[in-house]
């Protein structure tokens, strides 16, 4: 199961792309000529992240294991999951060792619904 993010990589492809475009105009205008390469050049880069960015999950459940990626990856394992709390539209997955914080504003709500009716099923059917 991968629940994507909706729109951290439209925002990055957007202003990346509007630097390219300041950069751009400071070709044809009167501006330092030396600072509006890089100034595109950057701009295409943070394109590209935005592109690649549209692959990975934001959410992901591998066999057993929940997935958080982000700049640091974050891995609980379904068995230790002990809670699941809902405080101010952000999920949180706990377990004694840590914790995962999901905002939910950030994804499909339907996707969100899935996701924490998988996660209960299998906490009540470790329980029994």
């Amino acid at each position: 199961m991968k629940i994507y993010d909706k729109y951290s990589y439209k925002v990055l492809i957007f202003f990346s792309a509007l630097q390219v475009v300041f950069g751009l105009i400071g070709l044809f205008t009167d501006y330092p000529k030396f600072t509006a390469f890089p100034q595109i050049i950057i701009g295409l880069a943070g394109i590209a992240a935005g592109l690649y960015s549209i692959k990975i999950p934001y959410v992901e459940i591998v066999g057993k294991t929940i997935i958080k990626h982000s700049l640091f990856k974050k891995k609980m394992d379904m068995d230790e999951v002990q809670t699941i709390e809902k405080i101010d539209n952000v999920l949180i997955l706990k377990s004694e060792k840590s914790k995962i914080k999901l905002r939910r504003t950030m994804l499909d709500t339907l996707e969100v619904r899935k996701f924490e009716d998988f996660i209960k099923n299998e906490i009540s059917g470790r329980e029994v």
